[in-house]
């Protein structure tokens, strides 16, 4: 079932239609696909097997992910996520894919599912890193846990170099023990990553600036950080930068 909106001529029952996949849109959603799973197997690797999926979402622009957790992640937590992310890009790891019956599948040890979900009796497995036939024939293996392990019906990479970066943006509260990541990958990951780079440019040149020629920048400096969508991490060192550039101007 297609569902969709006829945004130019008219459609009519019992009339052929001719139905194309928006490949360069689909490519753009992809990368924060795979990105949303390896997200999800870095968090485990990082807070623990305790920490489990509430919900995500993927477009074109960047990925989304809620998760369960008792806390927010502090710096170097979010460092640690970011780091295994990417590496797992630089690592150039292949993505599979395999429908199996969702009984086999279940008994991988690795496995990551939505809790609650109802899955239908075949399933498409998509693991990173290991082909579903080797985590199916030892399930119970310890080795497993090396990858990302889910089951999805969505658009994927072929490999994790594709996606190119991760960048993690935000980690906010949705409610009592939830919390939603938002990252960008490929293309918007690079731009972050520039605009990044631009605004340290702007810092060095202010640290140079002194009474008043400070005190005019200092206003715009502080809304740019503010609208930046920039690693999380590099964000809070700007602001702190910025604090001290404050401090500095008010003697």
């Amino acid at each position: 079932i297609h569902i969709g909106q006829v945004t130019n001529g008219q459609i009519a029952c019992q009339q052929r239609y001719t139905a194309k996949v928006d490949f360069e849109y689909r490519g753009d959603i992809a990368p924060n696909h795979t990105m949303t799973h390896v997200l999800n197997f870095a968090l485990r690797k990082v807070l623990g097997t305790e920490c489990h999926q509430k919900g995500s979402l993927v477009d074109a622009e960047r990925l989304r992910f809620d998760y369960s957790t008792s806390e927010p992640l502090n710096l170097a937590q979010i460092q640690a996520v970011s780091h295994e992310c990417n590496r797992i890009i630089a690592s150039s790891l292949n993505v599979f894919t395999d429908v199996i019956e969702y009984d086999r599948a279940a008994q991988i040890n690795a496995l990551r599912a939505m809790f609650g979900e109802r899955y239908p009796k075949f399933v498409r497995v998509v693991t990173i890193g290991i082909e579903p036939k080797i985590a199916l024939s030892k399930p119970d293996s310890t080795e497993n846990f090396k990858y990302s392990i889910e089951l999805c019906g969505g658009t994927h990479l072929r490999n994790t170099s594709e996606a190119r970066q991760f960048v993690f943006l935000t980690d906010d509260a949705l409610s009592a023990g939830i919390r939603r990541i938002v990252a960008l990958t490929g293309k918007g990951a690079q731009r972050a990553t520039q605009d990044a780079n631009d605004l340290l440019d702007e810092f060095k040149t202010a640290e140079q600036l002194k009474d008043n020629d400070l005190s005019l920048q200092l206003p715009s400096l502080s809304f740019k950080v503010d609208q930046a969508k920039i690693d999380a991490v590099l964000k809070l060192k700007l602001r702190e930068q910025l604090k001290t550039l404050k401090d500095r101007d008010r003697v």
